[in-house]
């Protein structure tokens, strides 16, 4: 296995004798790192869900809405639709 591994074979074999994917690791890394940055410093939408409360329990508030629309909808389904057939 050790001698496998000396030889580039295999996943570890090649971290460890190709630089090329030692390199793309690191940059896969770096921007992993970058983007949790952004996130922590409340850029993009994620970010902003992170760091602001107002945008949690706004969305907290509309789901509550939304389930408490679908149980009524549920108990009485004729309060919200209505079907009518017209002919010519």
């Amino acid at each position: 296995m050790l001698a496998d591994v000396n030889a580039g074979k295999g996943t570890v074999g090649k971290l460890m004798k190709d630089d090329q994917l030692h390199q793309h690791l690191d940059e896969l890394v770096a921007k992993f790192n970058s983007t949790i940055d952004r996130i922590n410093s409340g850029q993009g939408t994620l970010g902003q869900f992170v760091v602001n409360p107002q945008l949690y329990e706004s969305l907290n508030g509309a789901t509550r809405e939304f389930q408490s629309f679908a149980k009524d909808l549920r108990a009485n389904p004729k309060k919200f639709l209505t079907i009518r057939l017209v002919l010519f």
